[in-house]
């Protein structure tokens, strides 16, 4: 059962990297803790680890990169030195992290899958007015009026998984668990 707090990997043989991606309060982060409950995976949340940076008073645009370079770079370590499946939790709205993915999943030998979640625009607004941000984090969305993905899916391959994050997240978490046990071919949509 989904809401049970156990492991349950999906292909005991096989390492994986998951790739949360999607506009801000569309869920990325509920939906990552809940498939790391299911599964035991480890995330790396790139908003905690920038929130870190700047509360220590790192200038944004150091805390930035950094948060991206610390994020890829733990991840190599849990899935090439430690042999954990990992979960990468970042909005992934550039070209050079789905690239920064890629060459941490190859050199781990891993399988990189990619999630990205959506929501309509009111949604996204109401949970980023009602939640307790970060100081990395967005408490409005100017940028993206519509779900969102129209950012993400030219960056992401066909294949990524597309979770309208709206409805239960015992539902999304099912959907993306389902993604990765099955094989990874064509594109996958609510």
């Amino acid at each position: 059962m989904i809401g049970e707090s156990h492991v349950v990997n999906p292909d005991e043989d096989r390492l994986t990297l998951l790739l949360m991606a999607g506009p801000p309060g569309a869920g990325k982060s509920t939906l990552a803790l809940a498939v790391s409950r299911v599964l035991g995976w480890p995330i790396l949340d790139k908003d905690t680890l920038k929130s870190s940076m700047l509360s220590a008073g790192v200038p944004e645009e150091t805390a930035g990169r950094a948060s991206y370079d610390l994020m890829f770079d733990v991840g190599r370590d849990l899935l090439l030195h430690q042999r954990f499946s990992t979960i990468l939790d970042s909005p992934a709205g550039y070209p050079v992290v789905i690239r920064r993915a890629e060459q941490v999943a190859q050199e781990a030998g891993a399988e990189l899958r990619f999630v990205l979640c959506t929501a309509a625009h009111s949604v996204r607004e109401a949970r980023l007015a009602e939640r307790i941000s970060r100081p990395s984090q967005w408490t409005a969305d100017t940028a993206y009026h519509d779900d969102g993905s129209g950012t993400w899916i030219p960056l992401l391959p066909q294949n990524a998984l597309r979770v309208r994050a709206e409805g239960p997240v015992d539902v999304s978490v099912q959907r993306v668990v389902e993604f990765l046990r099955s094989s990874y071919s064509g594109e996958q949509e609510d």
